[in-house]
């Protein structure tokens, strides 16, 4: 007698509460199993995205590097390759690798200004066939080169110009001479006068 007495008053409503709380945590508990369901299709939608990203990143970039190994070899004899800073990881920096024929193979940054130069372009343009744009401007690309650097870019050119316009601005006599078409500019009495030269074939 003396235990239930310890316990105190008996909560007259206390079935009528529980079935209360019966019902709220079930509601509940059916929000989490939904919730819970559509975390798990939103990680797996994720995973798959991610799947796709990296074989369609990785497809590119291996078309990519095969063709930049390809015209690099044509222009300077040399090996070049590119390749992920962190392997497997996407995300991470692209490394561009070259070594004119002849030479160590080096990183772009340890490269001397001209080498720099041809090695851009090849990558460049292993970029462009493999995503194509109606034209290209390049400015003053051929600054840094020495004669022969400049024709090997002047080859490049001419070769992908069958495909896509150029614009190329140069003060190289090399580069200008085998335009199809050359515009100028000249200063006269404080105005601007651009005049332009077809070329003969």
């Amino acid at each position: 007698m003396l235990e239930i007495k310890k316990i105190g008053p008996v909560n007259m409503r206390a079935i009528e509460e529980y079935d209360i709380f019966a019902v709220e945590f079930e509601e509940l508990r059916k929000k989490l199993d939904k919730l819970l369901e559509e975390k798990e299709y939103i990680l797996k939608t994720i995973a798959e995205i991610e799947t796709r990203r990296t074989e369609k990143f990785t497809e590119t970039m291996e078309e990519i590097k095969k063709n930049f190994s390809q015209i690099y070899k044509d222009m300077t004899g040399g090996y070049s390759t590119i390749r992920l800073e962190e392997e497997n990881n996407i995300d991470s920096g692209l490394l561009i690798e070259a070594s004119p024929e002849g030479k160590r193979i080096v990183d772009l940054d340890a490269m001397s200004g001209g080498e720099k130069t041809v090695t851009s372009l090849a990558f460049l343009f292993a970029i462009m066939q493999h995503y194509s744009s109606p034209f290209y401007i390049l400015d003053e690309v051929d600054a840094a080169l020495d004669k022969a650097n400049t024709r090997k870019i002047v080859n490049l050119v001419k070769k992908y110009s069958k495909h896509v316009q150029f614009i190329v601005i140069s003060h190289n006599d090399i580069m200008t001479s085998s335009a199809d078409r050359v515009f100028g500019v000249t200063m006269e009495e404080g105005n601007s006068k651009i005049f332009g030269i077809e070329m003969p074939k």
